[in-house]
């Protein structure tokens, strides 16, 4: 999900990052708007590249994924799979909705 550094992007949520992670097949994210406070540094459920050089940015992280082994992708791909089962699914994003709201 390469995504440029621009104003709406950092506002925006990326739509297809739940359905991308969910398939088990390791992820690329520009580090723009909240990607950067969803994930933790070490979490490995997905491959975050700086949105200062995209092109570079997807080069290296498909030349690192191609040099991994197929147990460590496999590794990754599970971990997005636990990520968004934890931290994006509808009960978890809902409940956090709700509270905002009662907030009003």
């Amino acid at each position: 999900i390469p995504r440029p550094k621009i104003m709406i992007t950092e506002y925006a949520y990326p739509s297809k990052l739940s359905e991308c992670l969910a398939t088990g097949v390791p992820t690329i994210l520009t580090n723009v708007g909240p990607v950067e406070e969803l994930f933790e540094k070490n979490e490995n459920s997905c491959y975050i590249i700086d949105s200062s050089n995209i092109s570079d940015g997807i080069m290296k992280a498909l030349v690192d994924l191609r040099s991994m082994s197929e147990e460590e992708r496999s590794q990754i791909g599970s971990n997005a799979i636990n990520f968004v089962r934890k931290k994006l699914s509808w009960d978890v994003l809902g409940a956090k909705i709700n509270h905002h709201l009662e907030k009003i």
